[in-house]
């Protein structure tokens, strides 16, 4: 039993802001919490106007060895955004028996 810490990095593109990653561990999960550690963002359509730009974890589950994560980047206003980026996600896990 111990904790064991991971990083996952999700990639964005187009106009789909909620992407999905995992990371897998080698014994069962007991807990896990997860924490952004960076992201990148790159406007496709040249010069935009943004009023906000939010990037969250949005979804943390483990089942097994296997922690699955869910991550949004939210741009306003959204009317014309196609964006590519990613997040990296670290993972702190409680694994053991």
């Amino acid at each position: 039993m111990g904790l064991e810490i991971k990083t996952e990095k999700i990639d964005f593109s187009g106009k789909d802001y909620t992407e999905t990653g995992s990371v897998t561990f080698d014994s069962n999960v007991k807990s896990a919490f997860a924490a952004l550690t960076g992201f990148y963002q790159k406007f496709n359509n040249g010069g935009q106007n943004v009023e906000t730009a939010e990037v969250a974890v949005t979804s943390i589950s483990w089942t097994g060895g296997t922690v699955d994560l869910e991550a949004t980047m939210k741009i306003q206003p959204a009317n014309n955004k196609n964006i590519t980026g990613w997040v990296e996600i670290m993972v702190i896990a409680d694994v053991g028996k």
